[in-house]
């Protein structure tokens, strides 16, 4: 714990105070410290190797007892000279007594109040979900920085994330992109991640940048930055692994999938160019890409003809997770108007009035993998055409 107060009513960050100014504190023998969630007394801890704070007595119930590491405390102390040195009006581990939560940093301006969480450690999506609804239902902002510890990068361009790091994803409004962020305090790096787009269930690609904490300001960090690479060139490769790929260890749902494509008399080398293809709501979904559009395309899409968006929607229902439980996100997403859209546009489907559809084609299978490979390369690069993806409906 970085902040505390004397039993004087004055707030104390002994990390902004020099060493003698810290031994003359612990000499003072009429000066108290308290937590100021708890209000359980707290003692001064300094030495060489931690950055001072103040700790709670080991028998303490606070529910911020339990001590952060040095990596974290460094991280928030440099967020906060971050913010702090653009200007704006930030508290160091504010208490919010209507909800009991203690962000990290607490952000007031004269229209908006943010929340700042630096995690560094694992957390469960439940308390993940509680916090930010906490904040919400204040009229807070919350804001979620992870620590760079956490970031793990396969790739450029791709890293892995766990189920729980779904929940982490930003969009602040329809009109900005999907968005994760990490904070080294080793490094002072900020990293960037913009328009996330799942390849699978653990892995994802986006636009990735790594800035100097120094060098960038905060409202800057919404903003797309430039993309060196365009997803659907990244989606070539993708697909090209996806075909070749042989997985020794299916899931459940994998297996499923495989057996009912079995069942089609078809093998997943075979299906057409436009079955996974990127969407950017995939994070909604609770199966890959290439099992549900699969699913669309063969079981309602070609049987039924003509079909209603509300009618795809409520086909994939079983597989789609309902927008509340990401609500850092703009809920205006829809994983299956993304994918009809590209449907559209490669003339598979045909749109005829405001919501009904007509099915355009005929299902042909590849027959070798070299000519679903080059299939697949033709479509992605139709689809690169496209000026401005849309997602928002």
């Amino acid at each position: 714990m970085l902040r505390a107060l004397s039993s004087e009513g004055e707030s104390y960050v002994l990390a902004s105070l020099t060493k003698n100014q810290i031994k003359q504190l612990k000499l003072k023998k009429n000066i108290t410290f308290y937590c100021p969630s708890c209000h359980e007394k707290v003692i001064i801890k300094s030495g060489e190797k931690r950055i001072p704070h103040f700790a709670h007595q080991a028998s303490s119930s606070c529910p911020f007892a339990n001590g952060e590491g040095s990596y974290h405390e460094q991280g928030k102390l440099d967020l906060f000279h971050w913010f702090f040195n653009q200007g704006y009006h930030v508290e160091l581990e504010k208490y919010l007594p209507a909800i009991k939560q203690r962000p990290d940093l607490f952000i007031t301006s004269t229209n908006k109040k943010i929340a700042i969480e630096y995690q560094c450690a694992q957390i469960g999506a439940k308390e993940i979900l509680t916090r930010t609804t906490g904040y919400q239902q204040l009229g807070i902002v919350p804001i979620w920085i992870l620590g760079g510890n956490r970031l793990k990068r396969k790739q450029n361009e791709k890293l892995r994330l766990t189920s729980v790091d779904h929940y982490f994803i930003h969009q602040l409004s329809n009109h900005l992109p999907t968005a994760m962020f990490y904070y080294c305090p080793h490094t002072k790096q900020l990293a960037i991640i913009h328009n996330i787009y799942f390849t699978n269930l653990t892995y994802a690609t986006g636009s990735i940048r790594f800035h100097p904490l120094s060098n960038i300001h905060f409202t800057n960090i919404f903003k797309l930055q430039h993309v060196n690479q365009p997803i659907y060139t990244f989606w070539i490769q993708e697909k090209k692994r996806w075909r070749l790929r042989l997985n020794q260890h299916p899931n459940s749902d994998e297996r499923h999938w495989l057996q009912w494509l079995y069942l089609q008399r078809l093998a997943p080398s075979q299906l057409p160019s436009y079955i996974h293809l990127p969407t950017i709501s995939q994070w909604k979904m609770t199966v890959p890409s290439w099992n549900w559009q699969s699913r669309l395309c063969i079981d309602l899409l070609m049987k039924q003809k003509t079909f209603t968006v509300r009618e795809c929607s409520q086909f994939l229902i079983r597989y789609e997770q309902n927008a509340n439980q990401f609500p850092l996100i703009s809920p205006t997403h829809s994983p299956v108007l993304e994918y009809l859209h590209q449907l559209c546009y490669l003339d598979i489907v045909k749109r005829t009035t405001s919501n009904l559809y007509h099915w355009n084609t005929d299902f042909q299978p590849h027959a070798t993998i070299e000519q679903a490979l080059a299939a697949d390369e033709i479509i992605l690069s139709k689809l690169g055409k496209i000026s401005k993806m849309k997602h928002e409906f």
